[in-house]
């Protein structure tokens, strides 16, 4: 089973993901944020396979920042 955190500022987006990801047999949603910082916390708690990351986030943290401090460490 495919595990995978969803990351984007928007709840709507979240949403349709996790619903249309769902309905897949082999994938799991393990995790849900809206933001940069929150989901290297989920990344660290969950240990996803893939995480699918929105780039354009407010604050420090968008996805691109984000995405180098994940594969950073």
């Amino acid at each position: 089973m495919t595990r995978v955190i969803i990351v984007d500022d928007q709840h709507t987006i979240r949403e349709f993901l996790k619903i249309n990801l769902t309905n897949q047999l082999d994938i799991q949603i393990v995790g849900l944020a809206e933001s940069g910082s929150e989901a290297i916390a989920q990344i660290k708690e969950h240990q996803p396979d893939i995480v699918l990351m929105d780039i354009e986030m407010p604050g420090e943290l968008d996805g691109i920042a984000a995405t180098k401090l994940i594969t950073q460490s």
